[in-house]
């Protein structure tokens, strides 16, 4: 089977760079894959320009009939995935949806191209009743795009994009539920892979990133936006009286939303910003519990909980969609209809206070996506249901 697989490489600053790369050398066991790229940049990693073809994509040069099936990774960053986005339109293929709520995909093109009519018509197009004034809240920049909001859910911006879908894979049976009530095409459900992470001397670790051995440190990463719950857990671990807590924050915050939030709080926060994919995995290592929260939910999966349970780490998560799919003593669960605040202070205080409770939950998340999650049962699944598709198309 040979296959042309869009998607980002690194350095780009995107989890689907770092999803493909850590899948490609399993998945390039299964199938011949040439990987296409945008060309405004040279992929980083050797261990993937050494092993696959790298094309630039160009409509003109490009020519489908080479490749049994088109695979395309589709996200909500618009510089990386704007190449995809014209590709599938021209050439339809299998569509990787790694968000569902892709309304961030279409902000960013309006503000990028200064194109308002066009997202207007897009809105009007797939939400008559409500198009016109979900528009106007994004040209009006509201201080809560719909993306942040519980809006986003009913109003996605996906029709579009699986509408040029031959079929799609998503990666939790939430987000399956969402698209089979309103599309009939082939959908597979393939789980976020697990990690390999590297064995490390975690005390010296923890020194080398200036922690002390009785500091209680914990962490979150991602992009910094309203549904990651800064707003609840920051209070939450400042009431919480855990001696020597320390909260590391991983991730890019561009409206320097967390400096608001941390001022005046008794709590040590530490922002990081965006890190190397290394750095990232030497503080999920040197963390002691990890905060993974999200609500609203846009139909997303998290490939840095993923990662953050292939160490064995408790993780708080928020008690709703995809992450409902996970098992209740592999994770905890935060409630988003309770005390939010109250669930994270007193859950924290005990993972602090007791080693092996905080064992244990990582010790039931580690063997969860060792399970579930292994890179070549993924690698597997999606070459099947190609083989799959490929089947059906041939048959009608």
């Amino acid at each position: 089977m040979k296959i042309a697989l869009f998607t980002p490489l690194n350095p780009v600053k995107t989890g689907i760079a770092d999803y493909n790369e850590e899948m490609l050398p399993e998945f390039g066991k299964l199938a011949q894959i040439d990987l296409y790229i945008d060309g405004s940049y040279a992929p980083s990693n050797p261990r993937i320009s050494g092993q696959f073809p790298i094309r630039v994509f160009k409509a003109v040069d490009f020519q489908p009939q080479d490749y049994d099936a088109i695979v395309y990774h589709m996200g909500n960053n618009y510089r990386a995935h704007k190449y995809i986005y014209e590709a599938m339109k021209v050439f339809p293929g299998i569509v990787v949806l790694h968000d569902y709520v892709l309304q961030g995909f279409y902000a960013e093109m309006m503000q990028a191209n200064r194109d308002h009519a066009r997202y207007l018509e897009l809105l009007q197009r797939f939400y008559p009743d409500d198009g016109t004034l979900l528009a106007q809240r994004m040209i009006d920049r509201l201080p809560h795009p719909i993306w942040e909001s519980e809006l986003a859910i009913d109003f996605p911006l996906n029709e579009e994009i699986i509408g040029m879908a031959k079929a799609l894979i998503v990666h939790s049976a939430y987000l399956e539920t969402l698209v089979r009530q309103k599309h009939a095409l082939p959908i597979a459900r393939i789980p976020l892979h697990g990690h390999d992470l590297p064995t490390r001397d975690r005390q010296k670790l923890r020194r080398e990133l200036g922690f002390s051995a009785d500091d209680m440190v914990l962490l979150s990463t991602g992009y910094v936006t309203k549904n990651k719950r800064y707003e609840a857990i920051i209070p939450a671990l400042s009431a919480s009286a855990v001696p020597n807590l320390k909260y590391v924050i991983i991730g890019q915050d561009e409206a320097n939303y967390l400096k608001v939030l941390a001022q005046g709080k008794a709590l040590t926060v530490i922002r990081k910003g965006f890190v190397a994919l290394a750095d990232l995995e030497k503080h999920i290592a040197a963390a002691d519990i990890c905060l993974n929260l999200r609500y609203p939910t846009m139909g997303e999966n998290s490939a840095s909980l993923l990662r953050m349970m292939s160490g064995a780490k408790p993780v708080l998560v928020s008690d709703t969609g995809s992450y409902r799919e996970l098992p209740d003593e592999a994770v905890v669960k935060i409630s988003c209809d309770v005390d939010e605040k109250e669930m994270i202070k007193r859950f924290v205080r005990a993972l602090a206070a007791d080693l092996d409770f905080r064992q244990s939950i990582g010790a039931e998340a580690a063997g969860y996506v060792r399970r579930e999650c292994s890179i070549a049962g993924c690698a597997r699944q999606y070459v099947e249901f190609i083989t799959h598709v490929l089947s059906m198309n041939r048959s009608t």
